[in-house]
């Protein structure tokens, strides 16, 4: 009978000494359930995120499209109006004066370089463009053939070396004369020797003897630096 005892009290000595362990057991299992549940709200999330990523680069991709035909539109606009410009000049830097005769000035200029003079028929228009603040208004021609417009443009340096305050400019259009003033200011930065305009295009060229480069928006800057 003692022997029994004994060994009941060895059972619940043993059970006692488990107890604490069931609790740890139990305690373990709680934090499992708690870490699946965790896991359970981020795989949720990451999902959620995935989905979000996608819509999102759905979205930037029509904002992109949509980007594109803008600018595709914009430079079809800029296109037709450089074509309804490209007969015109600008002469910059021929002072104002009473009762002005503009043809006789400009003419009187090319007879000093010994340049064909302009019959009254060789030009549609000539006119002062509406003055900006403190510098002389320019002096805007439109020729009646594109061969006479282009023998001008191509003297521009022998008109402009007899008087240093007069220059000649194509009639740009708003967006191409936007696109100059940032590509001009890009090449300075970039060490581009040369930055310039001609028959309504835009034109880079890094130094002397390498091949000139158009640039058609402000995009193709990011393919030269």
């Amino acid at each position: 009978m003692q022997d029994v005892r004994i060994w009941m009290q060895a059972i619940n000595d043993k059970l006692d000494k488990l107890v604490p362990l069931r609790e740890t057991v139990e305690s373990i299992d709680d934090a499992i359930q708690y870490l699946s549940e965790q896991y359970d709200e981020i795989l949720r999330k990451t999902e959620q995120n995935e989905h979000d990523v996608k819509d999102l680069k759905r979205r930037l991709e029509k904002v992109e499209m949509r980007d594109r035909e803008v600018a595709e539109l914009q430079a079809e606009v800029d296109n037709l109006e450089w074509r309804s410009r490209r007969l015109n000049l600008e002469f910059h830097g021929i002072e104002e004066t009473e009762d002005e005769n503009l043809l006789e000035e400009i003419n009187a200029m090319a007879a000093k370089h010994q340049l064909p003079l302009l019959a009254e028929n060789d030009v549609v228009a000539i006119h002062r463009l509406p003055p900006k603040k403190d510098k002389t208004p320019v002096v805007i021609c439109r020729f009646a053939k594109q061969a006479d417009r282009d023998f001008w443009w191509k003297n521009r340096k022998k008109l402009s070396s007899l008087d240093t305050d007069f220059f000649l400019t194509e009639n740009l259009t708003k967006r191409t004369r936007a696109l100059l003033f940032e590509v001009k200011n890009w090449a300075k930065e970039a060490n581009f020797k040369y930055a310039w305009h001609s028959n309504g295009k835009v034109l880079v060229r890094k130094a002397d003897g390498e091949k000139a480069i158009r640039i058609a928006n402000a995009a193709d800057l990011n393919k030269l630096s």
